[in-house]
């Protein structure tokens, strides 16, 4: 039954691969996006009122804009697009789940988020001069949770837009709010309590933190700290993932259509 269930995934999997290598611009935006972005934010990354350090803050950086740009923001593309083109409906009627189809359909995105990843830990590395992991089970189970977030926000984002066109626009609202509350371009020990006690809670802001703590920074103070020191205040951020995660699959699996409008 498993088994079963793999194959048809990743029979599904390796044709939205396909078409996601023919597409030059998502091709450029997997190896391009990544250095371009941080060149760019230099200014924001080198600013003085910053607790963490440099390269905690490209790394926040690379990944809060992968997952909101890539996951989130693709994503809900993806979706709407092949429901329109009715890809949904047809593996719908076949042997593949609704659940093997959409999983499958995250596959490339989740291919696309590794690669950046991997780009933002060179740079890193080589701004830090050594290796800027120190608990990369926690970097692994903050990536896994956060996809798996982002990725059931856009499907459930796709069942308010009827064409590609309108889910261009219609996931831009939550992208910059997201963005903007990330706590990486407005520092949110600028505000007043209780926003930032509150925003702890936000998805993003939860991400951020756990990518500090993972590269040996606590997020709070700056201070270092240790692998087994980490875990306790991960505890708080990684709730606040998975409660994100379940109300987003939730909301998808509820509203999320897979025939034509």
């Amino acid at each position: 039954m498993i088994t079963n269930s793999l194959h048809r995934t990743w029979a599904i999997s390796r044709a939205e691969i396909s078409l996601y290598v023919r597409n030059r611009s998502i091709a450029l935006t997997a190896l391009l996006l990544t250095p371009v972005l941080v060149l760019a934010s230099s200014p924001v990354i080198l600013r003085e009122d910053t607790i963490v350090s440099a390269p905690t803050v490209v790394l926040q950086l690379v990944m809060s804009m992968c997952l909101l740009m890539v996951v989130y923001y693709n994503l809900t593309v993806i979706f709407v697009a092949r429901r329109e083109d009715g890809v949904f409906q047809r593996m719908d009627t076949g042997e593949a789940t609704r659940l093997e189809t959409v999983v499958a359909t995250t596959v490339p995105s989740a291919l696309v988020l590794l690669l950046q990843a991997g780009i933002g830990l060179v740079i890193v590395g080589f701004a830090a001069r050594a290796w800027p992991i120190t608990n990369p089970l926690l970097l692994l189970v903050a990536l896994l949770l956060a996809f798996a977030m982002f990725a059931a926000f856009g499907a459930f984002t796709s069942s308010f837009c009827r064409t590609v066109e309108s889910a261009q626009y219609g996931a831009l609202p939550g992208f910059l709010f997201l963005y903007l509350i990330s706590g990486v371009i407005i520092p949110l020990q600028a505000f007043p309590e209780p926003i930032p006690s509150i925003s702890a809670w936000s998805p993003m802001v939860a991400v951020n933190n756990l990518m500090a703590l993972s590269t040996g920074s606590n997020p709070a103070n700056g201070a270092e700290i240790s692998f087994v020191d980490s875990w306790a205040p991960a505890t708080q951020p990684l709730a606040a993932l998975s409660l994100w995660l379940l109300i987003f699959a939730y909301s998808a699996r509820r509203y999320m259509r897979f025939n034509r409008r």
